[in-house]
């Protein structure tokens, strides 16, 4: 064999091996395309999932996927445990029609129809299901137990009832407490014990601690921000108000501290400043946010 005829045999074996690849791959992947999740996809006559198992008992034409585990049909609700398993089923008492994910935050899948509420396609009993919604971070509540949504009667954590007796949005009280009005606060949300009302307030020019009450969704894992500025807005300090949840307050309601030490300035003696305390928003949009400002003056302790 010369080495041109070499040369053609390797190219016609190359061609041959290309055509046969080409052709398992035009059976079995040319049409199947994702429907929106790493996990589910579909062709014109099956609909897979996890590592391209077949499963018969979804429509192909009206599957939609809703989440990476949640897809739904003209007829079914499906649901994909993600795991060794790769198990995939029915949901036999979810409505597709009205079915919808609420949320797939802190690795839970919150879901619902007109008449249920699932977590991780468990179904949760005894739910509220027009109040139900889902927060987008977690809250904490006066126990430091952590909570991801809420109804009218109870806040859950994944899916579990934390406390039957929590404050929640619909029953926190709408006042704040009789003893607010002798410290500055704001409407019910947040109220500063360490400062009294009605005299001018002192900034020390090196270190002020400040404790007050707050309502429980001010916090975030128990914790909120805090800011001390100068008259031209320029920032003098910024560090977290810390819950004491040892302390007992009302309830829907928790007591902090703030210890803000800074660089003392000469020059800062007798101006005017302002402490901000701001309520926690790790999502950072606008509505999710509050603050209370008290202005006063910077002088040294004495």
């Amino acid at each position: 064999m010369t080495y041109s005829d070499g040369v053609g045999f390797l190219a016609s074996i190359w061609v041959t091996i290309s055509l046969f690849f080409s052709s398992i791959f035009g059976v079995f992947g040319a049409h199947q395309t994702s429907v929106h999740s790493n996990y589910y996809s579909k062709d014109n006559t099956h609909v897979y999932y996890a590592s391209g198992d077949i499963f018969d008992e979804a429509d192909p034409s009206t599957l939609t996927a809703l989440s990476e585990s949640y897809a739904k049909d003209k007829n079914h609700v499906y649901y994909l445990k993600i795991d060794a398993s790769d198990n995939i089923e029915a949901m036999s008492d979810a409505d597709p029609v009205t079915f919808v994910v609420l949320s797939d935050s802190f690795g839970v899948e919150y879901a619902k129809d007109k008449n249920h509420i699932w977590s991780t396609a468990q179904e949760i009993q005894g739910v509220d299901v027009p109040t139900f919604h889902v927060y987008s971070e977690v809250k904490y509540d006066s126990q430091g137990n952590a909570y991801d949504a809420e109804d009218k009667n109870h806040e859950y954590d994944s899916g579990r009832v934390v406390d039957a007796g929590l404050q929640t949005s619909s029953n926190r009280p709408k006042s704040p407490p009789a003893d607010w009005a002798d410290h500055p606060h704001k409407d019910n949300l947040i109220v500063i014990d360490s400062i009294t009302t009605g005299s001018p307030h002192r900034i020390d020019t090196s270190h002020h601690p400040f404790m007050g009450r707050a309502r429980n969704d001010w916090f975030v894992d128990g914790k909120f921000p805090v800011e001390i500025r100068d008259a031209s807005g320029g920032l003098v300090w910024s560090g977290v108000a810390q819950a004491d949840k040892s302390q007992q307050t009302d309830p829907g309601y928790m007591v902090f501290w703030v210890d803000a030490e800074y660089p003392y300035e000469a020059a800062r003696e007798g101006q005017n400043g302002v402490v901000i305390f701001k309520k926690a928003n790790p999502s950072g949009l606008p509505q999710n946010g509050d603050e209370l400002k008290i202005e006063g003056t910077f002088n040294s302790v004495g």
